[in-house]
């Protein structure tokens, strides 16, 4: 087994990248939204503060991204 490097970095036009991206970060942010409201729905005791779970997740997507991982799933 080799040692670990970092991602390459693409050649080229990076706007078609740059697209895809927002648009998996866009459908992961929705799609964990709706999964946290669904969750919140079903049980009565502490509610998620939605404007804290989002950012955090993010955060851990762009650093599994940058570590050349997959989106961390909620």
């Amino acid at each position: 087994m080799t040692a670990w490097a970092p991602p390459a970095r693409p050649q080229g036009d990076c706007h078609p990248v740059g697209l895809g991206v927002l648009l998996i970060a866009w459908l992961a942010g929705a799609e964990s939204l709706l999964c946290c409201m669904a969750i919140g729905s079903m049980h009565t005791g502490f509610r998620a503060d939605l404007d804290r779970e989002l950012p955090r997740e993010r955060i851990a997507d762009m650093v599994s991204g940058a570590l050349g991982g997959l989106p961390v799933p909620t």
